[in-house]
């Protein structure tokens, strides 16, 4: 099952992890390039964040009709497994199998390309902690918006987790990352 969901899903994968891909090629580039380039490099990558940033917003919030109810809030899931990740405790349940498999992997592989181009995009020794605080706010805040105001979504928290845990692994690999595309300091003799 799992498996199939991510074959059907490539096409909507690739189109997420571009931005992420592009930007670091863009920084092993600008690495190559020398210092000055690098700072572009840096620029190029706080832009692709930004349009990031505002895709996951378009995303997450589709479709923009906004019918605020606090029905749909207290309606959705606000404890953890029981939602999308429910599908972990109860293997047997086919549709919740089925969308719950799908739509964990969506939230991680939507929040991993922008946990991956934030640290970099950041100049913080603690980018990595930052990125992940601020973008697991991020996926709670969606969801509760999700919850709140937006027609035909609900709030999950089990998406926020997902969301987060995407994010998490994107700073992972920003940290394996860092030293290939970062350029080195020179050295002083």
């Amino acid at each position: 099952m799992l498996t199939t969901e991510i074959q059907l899903s490539r096409a909507l994968v690739a189109v997420w992890a571009l931005p992420a891909i592009g930007a670091m090629v863009i920084l092993f580039w600008g690495r190559a390039a020398g210092s000055t380039w690098w700072k572009r490099a840096r620029g190029a990558v706080r832009l692709l964040s930004v349009v990031y940033l505002i895709g996951i917003l378009v995303l997450t919030l589709w479709p923009l009709e906004f019918d605020v109810s606090l029905t749909r809030i207290q309606l959705g899931n606000w404890e953890p497994l029981q939602g999308t990740l429910g599908w972990l405790l109860d293997p047997v349940n086919d549709l919740q199998a089925h969308f719950g498999a799908r739509d964990v992997i969506a939230n991680v592989v939507l929040f991993a390309p922008l946990g991956l181009l934030l640290p970099f995009a950041i100049e913080s020794k603690v980018s990595g902690i930052l990125t992940v605080i601020a973008l697991g706010a991020l996926s709670f805040g969606l969801e509760l918006v999700q919850g709140l105001a937006v027609a035909q979504r609900t709030f999950d928290i089990d998406d926020a987790i997902s969301g987060a845990l995407g994010a998490l692994l994107g700073v992972v690999g920003a940290v394996v990352l860092r030293p290939i595309v970062t350029p080195k300091p020179p050295r002083r003799v």
